[in-house]
């Protein structure tokens, strides 16, 4: 059987296999969390699992499983003291301050401290001796809210089945489905996953064949890394002084929401045009930069070609915060990282252009306006 090229910097491996002239393509990969919206962060992690097929110019996932590290160092769930004094009805266990997380919408959740008044309510004795039945009492905004004795749900059975649901549902957006998966406790967060397909030779587009005279299309703007990371400056004063005076919080902000959304975004259509508009090669950018995956895709070719970059779509703003910040990310550089396939970064005869560009935009306008 003659084997198809492959190698290190695919996005993707392409198994030839036994019957029909049919190919199991395959990926895997994994992030951490970057974005505080748990059900965001779900619908993320799918689409840069996703992103390596679709690099490919695979549209169609036959199944997704799901690799999940939770943290061992989240609350799951707060157990109470049970201990009262002899004599009394009413005892105070603790007066502490617990961080509770509430969901507002699926596309948004907000974190916010209550004082939480423990107070054992009663008692009362059964065959086995005395046995203690614990309330507590919360106190919010003069309104008292009973709970009955046992544990209080914290982070990690609100925030994991938060994550579970995002990354289902990018899956259905993509006309696949979870089926399986991993999970395992570890000391941080980890959010990946396999997808897996059988494909027709003209199902794929092995990124091999670029010609000179090929136009290279970037289908997201770059700058997700650092439009992620100012984000959380905002709460650091020593950070956002080096910044402020190149962008405003509502510059912030506007970059957070827009690469949030550009990372769920899936790159389904890009690699349907791909098929449409006889794209030569392609990769998505991720973890190595744009200027690594170029060099890596220019490694893959066929015909003696050279990748020259004229411009960088960045993020509004991010360039000139990488600027202030003395190139720390690398963004102008073409070294800094970016999430979920920043870009399914397809080569084309120059005369698809113009229609290319305009479907790519129609679509990401559509989804942001959803």
């Amino acid at each position: 059987m003659t084997s198809i090229s492959t190698g290190i910097g695919m996005d993707t491996c392409v198994i030839p296999l036994r019957h029909g002239g049919l190919s199991l393509v395959q990926t895997t990969d994994y992030i951490y969390p970057i974005v505080d919206d748990p059900y965001m962060m779900g619908r993320i992690a799918c689409a840069n699992v996703l992103s390596d097929l679709y690099a490919m110019g695979v549209t169609e996932c036959d199944n997704m499983l799901m690799l999940l590290g939770v943290s061992n160092k989240m609350t799951d769930r707060v157990s109470r003291s049970h201990r009262l004094l002899p004599g009394c009805d009413v005892q105070v266990v603790s007066l502490a301050l617990v961080r509770l997380r509430f969901p507002s919408g699926k596309c948004g959740a907000q974190a916010i401290w209550l004082p939480v008044l423990l107070l054992a309510l009663h008692f009362w004795t059964c065959k086995s001796g005395t046995a203690l039945q614990i309330w507590d009492t919360w106190h919010l905004e003069g309104a008292c809210y009973a709970m009955a004795e046992g544990v209080v749900d914290i982070e990690r059975d609100k925030v994991m089945p938060l994550i579970i649901q995002g990354f289902k549902d990018a899956a259905e957006e993509a006309g696949t489905s979870v089926t399986g998966g991993q999970t395992v406790l570890n000391p941080w967060i980890v959010l990946g996953g396999v997808a897996t397909t059988v494909c027709q030779p003209n199902e794929f587009i092995m990124p091999d064949n670029a010609v000179p005279g090929d136009v290279l299309v970037l289908t997201k703007p770059l700058g997700t890394q650092v439009a992620v990371a100012v984000h959380q400056w905002l709460d650091i004063p020593e950070k956002w002084n080096k910044i402020k005076l190149v962008v405003t919080q509502e510059d912030v902000e506007l970059a957070y929401q827009e690469a949030m959304m550009n990372m769920a975004r899936l790159n389904r259509t890009a690699a349907g045009l791909m098929h449409t508009f006889n794209a030569h090669a392609a990769t998505d950018i991720t973890g190595f930069g744009i200027l690594g995956h170029a060099q890596n895709l220019a490694k893959q070719q066929r015909n003696e070609v050279s990748f020259v970059i004229h411009n960088l779509p960045v993020l509004a703003k991010m360039a000139a915060v990488s600027k202030a910040c003395g190139n720390m990310f690398g963004l102008m550089h073409g070294t800094c990282p970016e999430t979920s396939g920043t870009g399914c970064w397809a080569r084309l005869r120059t005369q698809y252009l113009s229609s290319f560009c305009f479907l790519i935009n129609l679509v990401a306008t559509s989804v942001c306006n959803l």
